[in-house]
């Protein structure tokens, strides 16, 4: 640089010095008081400090140079780095002050309406605040680089040496916001399973796990039936394992399961039913579970079901959903596996609704019939399950025979026998061992049941004469005990019937401290006897008065959160957990085998007049059960003592929880209750039992989730029993006082408040009939129309609404009934909610309305409906419109509407421009829209600020909208002078002369060149295009040349580049210029070797395919006139066996298609591998005209055009269909991460090019 050029020039540095101070003060105005942001603030003023002081000791201030200044400002090359670094920290300040800023602060709403979880907020104020602690630790980096350059006078080789960068606070912020975001993982799976109504994983895979024993259940392995089950295939199998009750069924499974996890491709799904599982009378659960477990296995599930979830409103799936999402599943995932154990226990084998095993395993079939899905079961013989599983595809069965069991049978009674008489020698045990497995006739159970005989004291003779006389086979086994039983005196025998009793109808497992209470219970006591309790609950006690009472039919366990849900009215006691669970009072009682339970409802369990058939007796034994269970627990709760320090002393040793949980879910089992179990509940309503206060108060604190009794929760007793959907009692209360339905409880709340809990459609038609205020407004204000509408009972909602419920009222946060479903999406019920007249201006707390709401949501059909019945565009939120926070969420269906409604495309008062947002958050579709709709592509973002897009968009390293704002024609000169968009701008003038220079210091230009090259081909500067090209680390390829661009071919050509360079997805430059045209440029890059153009893509397409789907006639006669005439290249297939006649058929190219048919090479009879013929595609698009070619008739119009669904951005790979982005399956990994394809297409079978890839459903957000 002339030395009268540098003088200029380093007085105009300290202009710029001081543009920087300038703004490193307004950055540091915003700084805060709150205590996560003082070592932020410290940090940022340490930076200003330190920047003020090098501009001292290099003789800067004030914006003026000083005569004295630093020497080495007059160096030029210290010169030229020292005004860039001031440039960048100019450049990155004025982004910083407007640009981190712009974003909708959304105030959160009242209580109940909150859209995101407390865990969410944080992590997004987290992100903002680390994204500051960047930003503040750039400028410092970039004011040590200063220092490095140049280093001031004033400053010591101390101070240099220690200039505070300091990365620890980004550090600890990114560990925290990293934990957080695990958190909302959690509670999103939390959520999922709730929503799914999942039942919680019982134990029993992980417990016969652990009871197996080493090298047993092999054998399974090794037969044919199951290695041909399990070996690889494109269509779904059934293997239907069978054995008698008592053969290890269970525990074979869980060694399928082990074997099929290692080895399986695909996610694996087991579950595992069992007697004791309170929810086995609904199979559905089952496939609840399944659904769950394979969302914590695939992450394709996981963006299916939580999608789902997203777009229902529901607060739990229902039936239909589940199994719609269900098959969803199973096409989307390839190779799944399913495992079921035990569907034989479950409760509701017979039977015409939903619930029944014949109608599970239809919809079962249904779910896997046209996926490759795996499915395996283990049960019993029985024929209503054989009939169903017969209908499967690929349907086969196994039974288990005893020679199957033989060796792990003689392992099994080893281990018992070893056990047992360890103090007999080799001989005997191995004796003893061989005839206890002769004499089980295959049946585990049955060994195990002998345990107990094998006592030490015995000698061998007497070993064997105890198992010969054991009755071989289970059933003869249960008869020998229950004799035994009926033998005892009067006292044992009524106290082992007792135990058995409460042990088969209780609705959960009971603790031995629990059953010592219960069975101390009888018809006459008025107290509870506690004169009879044991002085200590130890193993002797266990052994004596329960065991050995009953026998080889029951056991004990140690208990397990985790054994099973309970019934939804109340979950598990958590109290008795908090205590020490390894004291033999807190194991819990069980039947030994879920066959005792059948064998037990098939006797006479309780006193009958007359004899009855076996399938009255089972079910007579349930009511008899459940009506003296429900007795019990009302006369044990009426107890005087029973409730003394009940809350102060956690009843986990005792009955009282489960007496005062359990009672209503037997009296509902019961159905026709008797005299005395009337009487008993009419006692409890009607406040004439002496406990009711006590019951009442545990009864609202697990209601409303409250840690200890609180005075205004108190409740009615009527209120109680609409929370338990105690339909009947509400009838009867009613009957005797109307004036009942006007009482309040709790924070004022009326009937129809407590409906949310029982969830009774039919109870609320009763209550509403009878008269219940239907607008009545709780404490805070919320209806119950409201109430019903928040929590998804939607069945509850629309009676309301039938009824006329009020739609305007609001709650203490102005949430009308209109805004909980515009948020939650429902258009059913937001159209119900207007027809009714609500109130579309109405505004909740902070400024919401319902067209907000639904805007931030994205739930574009209830926008377009608000937006018909006159909802104003305009609401504000914090300053921005419903247009700006659907853009924020990039909802582009709800931001097309509303710009279709007329919202501005340009940014209003403080608010961004549409063009902003897109260039702030990386949005590019919502860029091409704006541009689409007339945004300016040099407007200003927001305000009067002079940041364009373009400048935002590098600000934020959003470089795909940067792409689009340069197609459009965006000034790069206007954002910016640093080197590389200098030479952007350069590439954009197209002057060899221009360009140049600015690859002078570096020789390449790297990855700017690169970007300067493409924008010199966007723009046809063949100048700039040669001398970029030369200059570029590039491939040499020619493929992004755009259309009618035959001169920047021919530069490219002559400049070296390859014709047959490939890029990602395989094509080369021939082919596109085969599918955008024109023929010269087909002409140009077929050359003299026509050989070209038979070369593939990673799709198996040659350029023909691709002129055929361009539908450019004049290119596909060109090819055809250079084609060898033979049907395998003119008829080639490509991967999915599409041929270029089918192609040009479906497109409805009737020219092409004639053109090709009059070569007689093409097969017009032929269809691709998904079974699609080309007749079916003329007729599918609405090609009659073409469709009559291919078949010789005649042509008549019978079909109407049909319409792509798509938008125009996005097509499947496969069929060449136009698609949008929610209605297609992505692979991030093949044709380098651009690969889609239609849910036709998967759904007939359809995948990417590598089977083992995971395709997702949507490409921007995951479902």
């Amino acid at each position: 640089m002339e030395p009268v050029g540098l003088a200029v020039g380093v007085v105009g540095l300290a202009g710029l010095f001081g543009t920087c101070m300038d703004a490193l003060q307004r950055l540091d105005s915003y700084k805060t008081a709150s205590r996560d942001s003082r070592q932020l603030d410290a940090q940022l003023s340490a930076t200003i400090h330190l920047l003020e002081r090098w501009g001292e000791g290099v003789g800067i201030s004030q914006g003026k140079v000083s005569e004295t200044h630093h020497p080495d400002l007059d160096d030029s090359r210290t010169f030229v780095v020292v005004r860039r670094l001031l440039g960048s920290i100019n450049e990155f300040l004025q982004t910083s002050n407007n640009v981190t800023n712009s974003g909708p602060d959304f105030v959160m709403r009242g209580q109940g309406t909150e859209k995101i979880s407390r865990w969410e907020k944080t992590a997004w104020a987290l992100r903002g605040k680390l994204k500051q602690t960047n930003q503040v630790q750039t400028l410092a980096s970039l004011v040590t680089d200063l220092y490095s350059v140049i280093t001031p006078t004033n400053v010591s080789s101390d101070e240099q040496n220690n200039l505070p960068v300091d990365g620890s606070y980004a550090s600890d912020m990114r560990e925290l916001l990293s934990k957080i975001e695990e958190q909302l993982k959690v509670e999103e799976i939390r959520d999922l399973r709730t929503w799914l109504d999942c039942p919680l994983t019982n134990e029993i895979y992980d417990d016969s796990r652990g009871k197996r024993l080493d090298k047993t259940c092999e054998w399974i392995l090794q037969r044919q039936e199951f290695l041909e089950w399990h070996a690889t295939s494109g269509s779904s199998k059934l293997l239907w394992i069978r054995g008698p009750a008592g053969f290890g069924k269970t525990i074979l499974c869980s060694r399928i399961v082990e074997e099929v996890e290692t080895a399986s491709t695909g996610p694996v799904a087991a579950f595992f039913l069992s007697s004791k599982f309170e929810g086995r009378d609904d199979p559905l659960l089952i496939i609840r579970s399944w659904v769950m477990t394979l969302v914590m296995r695939s992450k394709a599930a996981h963006d299916i079901v939580r999608a789902s979830r997203v777009s229902q409103h529901d607060q739990k799936a229902t039936q239909a959903h589940i199994l719609s999402m269900f098959q969803s599943l199973l096409m989307a995932i390839p190779d799944c596996c399913l495992i079921l154990d035990g569907l034989d226990e479950c409760g509701t084998v017979t039977g015409t609704d939903l619930e029944s095993i014949p109608r599970f395993l239809d919809a079962l079939r249904k779910a896997v019939s046209k996926t490759n899905t795996s499915l395996l079961i283990t049960s019993r013989r029985n024929s209503i399950i054989q009939q169903g599983l017969s209908l499967f595809p690929g349907y086969s069965e196994y039974d288990i025979t005893t020679e199957d069991v033989a060796t792990d049978l003689m392992v099994y009674a080893s281990q018992i026998v070893n056990t047992r008489l360890s103090n007999k020698d080799e001989s005997t045990r191995r004796f003893v061992a061989m005839k206890m497995k002769d004499r089980c006739v295959g049946q585990f159970q049955w060994i195990k049941l002998q345990e107990r005989s094998l006592n030490k004291g015995r000698n061998r003779k007497q070993l064997e004469r105890e198992i010969d006389n054991t009755p071989s086979g289970l059933g003869s086994l249960y008869d020998r005990e229950w004799k035994r039983i009926c033998s005892m005196g009067v006292a044992d025998r009524e106290r082992a019937l007792c135990l058995l009793r409460w042990i088969v109808f209780a609705t959960r497992p009971l603790s031995v401290f629990e059953i010592s209470e219960a069975v101390l219970i009888t018809d006459d006591c008025e107290e509870l006897p506690v004169d009879e309790m044991p002085d200590e609950v130890d193993d002797d006690y266990v052994e004596s008065m329960i065991l050995n009472l009953c026998g080889s039919l029951i056991e004990t366990r140690h208990s397990s959160m985790n054994d099973g849900p309970t019934d939804d009215e109340y979950p598990r006691d958590k109290s008795q957990f908090s205590i020490d669970r390894g004291s033999v009072g807190f194991q819990e009682v069980h039947l030994t085998h879920f066959s005792v339970k059948e064998y037990l409802l098939s006797i006479s369990l309780f006193p009958i007049h007359s004899p009855m058939p076996k399938e009255n007796l089972s079910a007579s034994n349930e009511r008899l059960g459940n009506l003296a269970l429900a007795k019990f627990c009302l006369r044990y709760i009426g107890f005087p003592d029973a409730w003394q320090n009940w809350q102060a002393d956690p009843p986990a040793t005792r009955l009282l929880s489960y007496a005062a949980e359990s009672w209503p879910i037997h009296y509902k089992r019961v159905r026709n209750p008797d005299l005395e179990l009337r009487d008993a509940i009419n006692n409890l309503f009607e406040g004439r039992m002496v406990n009711f206060d006590a019951w009442r108060d545990c009864h609202g604190m697990k209601l409303f989730g409250l840690p200890e009794r609180v005075e205004d929760r108190n409740l009615n007793p009527f209120h109680i029993a609409i929370s338990l959907g105690l339909e009947d009692v509400v009838a009867d209360l009613i009957s005797k006082s109307k004036q009942i339905l006007n009482i309040r409880s709790g924070s004022n709340a009326a009937a129809l408040h407590f409906l949310c809990f029982s969830q009774s459609k039919s109870l609320a038609e009763l209550l509403i009939d009878n008269g219940a205020e239907l607008d009545a407004a709780e404490g805070t204000g919320v209806t119950p129309l409201s109430l019903a509408l928040s929590w998804g009972n939607i069945d509850i909602a629309q009676v309301l609404l039938d009824r006329d419920a009020n739609v305007n009222l609001a709650d203490e946060f102005g949430n009308t009934p209109l805004h909980i479903v515009s948020e939650q999406g429902n258009v059913d019920l937001v159209r119900q909610i207007v027809d009714r007249g609500a109130d579309l201006y109405a505004q909740a707390s902070g400024g919401w309305t319902p067209l907000l709401l639904a805007s931030t949501e994205g739930h574009c059909d209830v926008v377009k409906l608000l937006l018909e019945r006159g909802a104003d565009y305009l609401d504000l939120i914090d300053g921005h419109t419903a247009v700006d926070v659907a853009a924020w969420y990039n909802h582009i269906g709800v931001v097309r509407a509303l710009l279709d409604q007329g919202a501005d495309v340009e940014a209003t008062g403080n608010a961004m421009s549409l063009l902003g947002i897109a260039a702030y958050t990386g949005h590019t579709e919502l860029a091409e829209l704006a541009l689409e709709r007339g945004a300016a592509v040099d407007g200003l973002c927001y305000g009067r600020t002079r940041h364009t897009p373009l400048h935002v968009a590098f600000s934020e390293g959003n470089h795909a909208v940067a792409e689009v704002l340069l197609s459009k024609g965006a000034d790069i000169a206007a954002i910016s002078k640093d080197l590389e968009l200098q030479l952007y701008e350069a590439a954009v003038n197209g002057r060899r002369d221009e360009v140049e220079p600015f690859l002078q210091d570096n020789a390449d230009g790297g990855k700017h060149s690169f970007r300067a090259l493409e924008i010199a081909l966007d723009n046809n500067h063949l100048e700039a295009v040669e001398t970029l090209f030369q200059r570029t680390r590039f491939d040499g390829s020619v493929t992004k040349t755009p259309k009618e661009r035959s001169p920047v071919i021919n530069v490219l050509l002559n400049a070296g580049a390859d014709a047959m360079t490939k890029v990602s997805t395989g094509r080369i430059a021939l082919s596109y210029a085969a599918e955008f045209g024109p023929a010269s440029a087909v002409d140009l890059l077929s050359g003299k070797d026509h050989s070209i153009l038979t070369c593939v893509d990673n799709c198996q397409r040659m350029p023909m395919h691709y002129a055929c789907a361009g539908g450019h006639l004049d290119v596909v006669s060109l090819i055809l006139s250079r084609l060898p005439k033979i049907d395998s290249m003119i008829d080639a297939r490509d991967r999915w066996g599409s041929t270029p006649l089918s192609i040009a058929a479906r497109q409805g190219y009737i020219e092409i298609v004639k053109l090709l048919l009059a070569t007689k090479l093409v097969d017009k009879d032929s269809s691709d591998d998904l079974g699609r013929t080309i007749e079916w595609w003329a007729m599918q698009r609405g090609h009659p005209e073409i469709s009559a070619l291919i078949t010789g008739t005649e042509y008549q119009q019978t079909c109407e055009k049909r319409k792509d669904e798509g938008d125009g951005k996005l097509f499947c790979d496969i069929c060449h269909s136009n698609i949008s982005d929610e209605a297609s399956y992505h692979c991030g990994k093949c044709n380098g991460g651009d690969f889609d394809i239609c849910v036709d297409c998967f759904g007939r079978g359809g995948r990417c090019l590598d089977d083992i890839h995971e395709m997702t459903l949507g490409r921007r957000t995951p479902v």
